[in-house]
């Protein structure tokens, strides 16, 4: 229930930024029947996904067909149980967000990144498809060209003493979406490295961008392709900064 509430915010908050009139949403489809097609039956993804598809006709007729083609297709990942209702509150926050002013705005990405934050959000959106592909026997011929980079050091080579511990896999990838909490700062980071990858939860990630040090994350949840890592309480190196898109993501040993 809190991520539907959190669902009718962003969309609230994405609404109250266009400036088109927002599309009555007709009073049928709010509570629709269990039996109606296309409609999951638990009562609370049923009204996020009417809230969705609402929130996309709006932008659909404000001008806004990517932003519009982006909700229908999450609206259909919950219809169809592939994206849960967290997953859908958090890509309705950045969603919502505004944007930086130009004063405040990190350094442009390049097409490389662009493409990379696109499929972080197809990510969020729960299409599996864009993950990326660990190299070896078991790559997928199709995987798209431009997967999040995901550098692993070598295997540690073997010493002659029995009982030292094996040291950990370097794992360096990038921020590809953020959620911002209720204090306006960074609350979560969606990083692009997985349980592929070798990551696991309660490992913790130091966010950078180029030689500065941003914030330090904890890892909360972990997919195959997928980390979200919790922003460490008072890890905040510059109050007056904040963890973006394209910062780097560095394993802590």
């Amino acid at each position: 229930m809190r991520s539907l509430l959190l669902i009718i915010l962003a969309a609230s908050a994405c609404c109250a930024q266009d400036t088109n009139p927002t599309t009555p949403i007709p009073p049928a489809t709010v509570a629709p029947t269990a039996n109606a097609p296309g409609i999951p039956g638990d009562e609370a993804t049923r009204i996020a996904v009417e809230i969705i598809r609402a929130r996309a006709r709006d932008a659909e007729a404000g001008g806004q067909a990517a932003l519009a083609t982006q909700l229908d297709a999450l609206a259909k990942g919950l219809v169809d149980s592939r994206v849960t209702l967290y997953d859908a509150s958090l890509v309705m926050q950045i969603a919502a967000a505004p944007k930086p002013s130009a004063s405040t705005m990190a350094a442009p990405l390049s097409q490389e990144g662009k493409a990379s934050v696109r499929r972080a959000t197809s990510l969020l959106d729960g299409d599996s498809s864009a993950a990326p592909t660990p190299a070896g026997p078991t790559a997928v011929a199709s995987a798209p060209s431009e997967a999040p980079a995901v550098a692993t050091g070598p295997t540690p080579t073997p010493t002659t003493l029995p009982n030292q511990p094996a040291q950990p896999k370097r794992i360096a990838t990038k921020v590809y979406a953020v959620d911002i909490g209720s204090s306006g700062k960074a609350n979560v980071a969606a990083i692009g490295a997985g349980a592929k990858q070798g990551v696991i939860v309660n490992q913790r990630f130091a966010i950078n961008r180029g030689n500065l040090s941003i914030a330090t994350c904890k890892i909360i949840r972990v997919s195959d392709a997928l980390s979200y890592g919790e922003i460490v309480k008072g890890s905040l190196v510059d109050p007056n900064d904040d963890v973006k898109e394209g910062d780097q993501a560095v394993l802590v040993p």
